[in-house]
């Protein structure tokens, strides 16, 4: 994915949400696990007051609000986004310092999905082709490269 330079504050304000339990923002989009947020002790976003768009078109407004995430979300309200990430993954024979080698599989564009949807692949690989396999996903709230071992 290519990333650029965002004011998180004024990409926050950019969507438009729905409301839950009056403290839960979801953004109103395919990929709506990205950007959850929660009203909170008033710290988030350095304790900058962030105006929100509801998809009625009426604002709320939050002190502080904290980027959330799915798994959290459905622990607290039964709502599931779980399976809304968009990310992009590979999976690899190899890992050689950052870079991923002999690749077996690859997203060729951004997948909408569970966050651990290349994690999963992985595993099923591994224990299909019974070796060790590397794995990177990334999305626009963050990355990670790991490894999984067959069972």
């Amino acid at each position: 994915m290519d990333y650029k330079m965002l004011c998180g504050s004024a990409e926050a304000e950019s969507r438009r949400y729905h409301l839950y339990n009056g403290v839960w923002l979801v953004a109103d989009q395919e990929n709506a696990a990205d950007n959850i947020y929660l009203a909170g002790n008033g710290r988030g976003f350095g304790g900058r007051k962030i105006t929100f768009t509801l998809v009625s078109g009426d604002k709320i407004t939050f002190q502080g609000p904290w980027l959330s995430n799915a798994n959290h979300l459905f622990l607290e309200t039964g709502i599931d986004v779980r399976d809304k990430y968009k990310t992009l993954g590979a999976i690899a024979k190899d890992l050689d310092g950052d870079a991923l080698e002999d690749i077996v599989y690859l997203d060729m564009q951004p997948m909408i999905g569970s966050f651990d949807r290349i994690q999963e692949s992985a595993q099923l690989l591994a224990n299909q082709l019974k070796i060790k396999l590397y794995y990177h996903v990334e999305s626009s709230i963050g990355s990670r490269t790991s490894w999984v071992n067959h069972e």
